[in-house]
């Protein structure tokens, strides 16, 4: 498998690509398959969280025209 996206109601989840797959491109095809797909739907906002620690996957969604506009600090127990 190269690569997988979930999408529950307005929010795009789970965007994984597979290790050997990464940086070719697949992960903004997989981001736009996404995006068609809900504005086929008419949903809006299309949103989306990733963690801080994943530079790649957010330099990719500020690409693609997503904005950061909510941080949050996640504590673990």
């Amino acid at each position: 498998m190269i690569g997988s996206v979930a999408i529950y109601g307005n929010e795009i989840d789970d965007l994984i690509v597979s290790k050997e797959y990464q940086k070719k491109g697949y992960g903004k095809k997989t981001l736009i398959f996404a995006i068609n797909r809900m504005q086929q739907k008419n949903i809006s906002p299309i949103i989306l969280h990733v963690a801080d620690w994943n530079q790649g996957a957010i330099k990719m969604y500020l690409n693609n025209g997503f904005k950061i506009t909510k941080t949050e600090i996640i504590e673990r127990a």
